[in-house]
């Protein structure tokens, strides 16, 4: 391809999925079809930006502790939601990306809806949770 410096240049891609759209578009740099294809996949998924998400992390010296309070988390957020008659899933809990970060354990719950925020508005979030609204990335 043509590169995007003024000297050009060249971008080798390897993938078992040459047909992705995501490949298909790189390789025409067609930006337009992977806009129309990825928005249409973030609808039908309820991805953002036709949803918000929020991240929480529970952190623990002890993995089975750890694992223990994002599951109680996890309930008790269940209780609060369908309580308010919220539309929202609560993903997980799941070792969070990077599983151990000096020397804590780390156990992550994703929540997904149109206004996320607002359970947690009416749920006590104990010491060792950290809750990032519309993260930036998931890891």
């Amino acid at each position: 391809g043509g590169g995007g410096g003024p000297l050009g240049g060249q971008v080798v891609i390897q993938t078992y999925a040459p047909g992705h759209y995501a490949i298909q578009a790189a390789a025409r740099h067609d930006y337009g079809l992977f806009y129309s294809q990825e928005i249409l996949y973030r609808r039908q998924l309820h991805d953002p930006p036709f949803s918000r998400l929020v991240s929480m992390i529970y952190q623990h010296t002890n993995d089975a502790r750890c694992q223990q309070e994002a599951e109680r988390m996890k309930r008790l957020l269940h209780t609060e939601r369908d309580a308010r008659g919220l539309t929202l899933d609560i993903l997980g809990p799941a070792p969070a990306f990077v599983h151990r970060l000096r020397g804590k354990f780390r156990w992550q719950l994703i929540l997904r809806g149109t206004a996320p925020a607002a359970l947690l508005a009416h749920t006590p979030v104990p010491q060792g949770w950290s809750v990032d609204i519309d993260p930036a990335s998931m890891v």
